[in-house]
């Protein structure tokens, strides 16, 4: 249940002005940090005997290709 008060943005929004910039200010690099940690984490969990290494970078790609792909259709998932 959502129990702040509506109609307010917090005042370091208001400065934000391009999609990518909101996108930023959620998706810090502390947060891309831990979504590496994490699939790295899984990712050893899963297969210990070869674990992938995760990048930031790496996540960033990946979320980069994921926000394209539904604007771009291609045939195939490999042409992204």
């Amino acid at each position: 249940m959502f129990t702040g008060t509506p109609n307010t943005i917090p005042e370091n929004q208001e400065n934000l002005e391009y999609p990518l910039d909101f996108f930023l200010f959620y998706f810090t690099d502390e947060v891309i940090q831990e979504i590496a940690n994490q699939s790295a984490l899984y990712s050893m969990q899963v297969k210990p005997e070869k674990p992938s290494k995760i990048t930031t970078t790496d996540v960033k790609k990946f979320l980069g290709v994921s926000m394209y792909m539904p604007l771009v259709k291609l045939s195939y998932t490999r042409n992204y």
